[in-house]
């Protein structure tokens, strides 16, 4: 079976990121006391980390567009992860030795959007609160 996920960089009305979601296909795929998953579920797998990375890689460069380029180190870092999911989303899915989708490249990709996302919308934020300070009550 060979799932395809659409990616496009064009703005639209996006989905919020389910971190917990997210966080958990992550760390069960990368979990080393973890079993192995057989061949359904890596494709399961597959399919919900390719979903995650589309999302994720849509809300970081919407986000690192909004943001001035002072802080390069966050911008190349994530620009890098961008670069390698869309890699991934435009590829056809890899298979390991024992005939299982490749999911460990997939979620480690995954987990380094995860955490650009939470740093550049944390840096978003900053930059918010010192152009519009939230007024007191």
């Amino acid at each position: 079976m060979i799932v395809t996920v659409e990616h496009e960089t064009a703005a639209h009305q996006a989905l919020p990121v389910d971190t917990v979601l997210t966080g958990a296909v992550i760390e069960r795929v990368l979990d080393p006391r973890a079993l192995r998953p057989d061949r359904a579920e890596s494709e399961l797998l597959a399919l919900l980390l390719r979903g995650h990375l589309a999302l994720l890689a849509l809300e970081v460069q919407g986000v690192l567009e909004a943001l001035s380029p002072q802080n390069e180190r966050l911008h190349v870092l994530a620009r890098r992860s961008l670069d390698e999911a869309a890699h991934f989303l435009s590829a056809r899915p890899m298979y390991t030795a024992h005939d299982t989708v490749a999911v460990v490249p997939l979620a480690r990709c995954c987990r380094d959007l995860h955490v650009h996302y939470a740093a550049v919308n944390s840096a978003c934020r900053a930059v918010r609160s010192v152009i519009c300070p939230t007024r007191p009550s």
